[in-house]
């Protein structure tokens, strides 16, 4: 058994060297529990970690607390598992209440040796190389009790029979890793820190302080200096660089320009109009002899369509009566004479002499 503390920065005390010098070509079975997990720590041991899950055992049970282990950090996992695999055993771990926050880690080497860690260091790249972790490392081989280090390989095996509703989420493949982000049981980036929920207990007051000796202008800052920070103590491998793209194909030459579209078409005239329909014909104007009933023959019929002779100031020529009294004029072509009939109170006139409208008899009616 050895205690192991980063506190003196001695880096043959952090889990990423326990890892590498006991994941190696000697180990059958890995199991571990760890609280938080990403997946940088992994390229420190991918190939032998590879190896025994084609050819032994791996068993390992991944925290996620508050949603913060990520869809990418589990894919990476399962493809150095070459998940589905019937040697490998994934689980995810996570409470609406509570934390789940193990950190154990198991060996079983091909002579049936034991070696485990147990302390403070998550497999994730700050708790591997870089932060203040303290543990205690048991094995086998130095004389360390086997019963001991079963029993932390059985407190790993001890998840692997619980189920959902125990907080507890089997991953065959990348279809139970997507379940589990549609879930929120885990994220594609990790969240921010959840914030304090209970406030803080509440504590006695504290003593008085003594009394500092007064200090000069400015000197306090003198007095505190800033925090120093931490260099890592072993180093992660840089991940492997992506193939090369295959090259772009040359680009074309461009050929000579093409030539030029022609010039569209005038368009159409457009078509003329249909000619008018013809105007429909006239009726026939009645001829002198051809009258209408209840006039007397030879009466001449002016205007479209007419249904009796004119009457009024106009004649049927449009011209007014030559009479200086009120009545009707009229004239009727009889032979080569015209007569005149005035009517005036009752009284009847004479015949008139011959006038132009002989060559052209007509019927005149108009007002004195």
């Amino acid at each position: 058994m050895r205690y192991v503390d980063t506190g003196g920065r001695d880096p043959a005390h952090t889990l990423g060297r326990w890892l590498v010098e006991t994941i190696n070509a000697q180990a059958a079975e890995v199991r571990f529990q760890s609280g938080y997990f990403n997946d940088p720590p992994l390229r420190l041991i991918r190939a032998e970690l590879a190896r025994v899950a084609q050819t032994g055992t791996v068993h390992a049970v991944v925290g996620s607390n508050n949603g913060r282990t990520t869809r990418t950090s589990l894919l990476e996992l399962c493809l150095v598992l070459g998940l589905p695999n019937p040697n490998v055993e994934v689980r995810v771990v996570s409470y609406g209440a509570g934390l789940y926050h193990p950190k154990t880690f198991h060996v079983t080497r091909a002579d049936g040796s034991q070696a485990a860690y147990v302390g403070s260091a998550n497999v994730t790249l700050p708790g591997t190389t870089i932060n203040v972790e303290a543990g205690i490392t048991l094995d086998t081989a130095e004389g360390d009790a086997p019963d001991i280090l079963q029993q932390i390989a059985a407190a790993v095996d001890h998840w692997l029979a619980r189920g959902p509703h125990q907080g507890t989420y089997g991953i065959v493949n990348a279809a139970d890793i997507d379940a589990l982000l549609v879930a929120g049981i885990i994220s594609v980036l990790p969240p921010p820190p959840p914030p304090v929920i209970a406030p803080p207990p509440v504590l006695p007051p504290p003593p008085a302080p003594l009394p500092l000796p007064a200090a000069a202008p400015g000197a306090g800052a003198a007095l505190l200096p800033p925090p120093p920070g931490l260099a890592a103590l072993i180093q992660i491998p840089a991940p492997p660089a992506p193939a090369p793209a295959p090259a772009a194909a040359p680009l074309p030459v461009p050929g000579p320009p093409a030539p030029a579209a022609p010039p569209a078409a005038a368009p159409l005239p457009p078509p003329a109009p249909a000619p008018p329909a013809p105007a429909p014909a006239a009726a026939p104007v009645p001829q002198p002899g051809v009258g209408i009933a209840g006039y007397p023959a030879g009466v001449l019929f002016v205007g479209p369509n007419p249904t009796g002779p004119s009457s009024g100031g106009t004649a049927l020529t449009g011209r007014a009566s030559a009479g200086k009294r009120g009545g009707s004029d009229l004239r009727c072509a009889t032979g080569n004479r015209h007569e005149d009939i005035r009517r005036t109170g009752g009284d009847y006139g004479h015949q008139s002499a011959p006038s132009r409208l002989l060559k052209n008899p007509t019927f005149d009616a108009g007002h004195e």
